[in-house]
């Protein structure tokens, strides 16, 4: 008997799920299981499947979840202006529509730690803790260094 490769086309071409949050809908992937829930925000550029190896080898003891913030990866394009408040509020939102209870351990890369150093001062009781992989911060732009280089322009 003959087998043959019938292709579903209702089968979604990321992993996770899209989630409306109301104003569009953010792409959020989630492996494992485990609490604090870590939550992974991506550097300036990035997206969500970047992190596909370090949630899998976390799998084993903990709920690992990467999204992509508007515009970005699988994720619809959001209101603008694009400000951390915004994505703040959005990434808040988007963990309450998917029914992921806090609190949780955020990874931040890159512009993706600003963000969740953000979230941290306003939402600290959904905070247990964060992680900061080479991190962008509020006063990165104030320093001699900057200023040198500004002044050559």
């Amino acid at each position: 008997m003959a087998v043959y490769y019938q292709p579903s086309f209702h089968l979604k071409p990321y992993p996770g799920d899209l989630v409306n949050i109301g104003t569009h809908r953010l792409h959020i992937n989630c492996v494992g299981n485990g609490s604090p829930t870590v939550i992974i925000d991506s550097g300036i550029g990035g997206f969500s499947l970047e992190w596909i190896t370090i949630q899998n080898n976390l799998a084993g003891s903990l709920k690992v979840c990467s999204y992509d913030r508007a515009g970005y990866g699988w994720s619809d394009s959001g209101p603008r202006p694009r400000t951390t408040d915004r994505i703040t509020y959005e990434l808040h939102s988007l963990l309450v529509e998917s029914k992921i209870p806090g609190p949780y351990v955020f990874v931040g890369h890159s512009f993706g730690g600003y963000n969740i150093r953000y979230f941290a001062s306003k939402y600290p009781d959904l905070t247990a803790g964060m992680v900061l992989v080479d991190s962008s911060h509020p006063d990165q732009f104030n320093t001699e260094e900057f200023k040198r280089i500004e002044r050559k322009q």
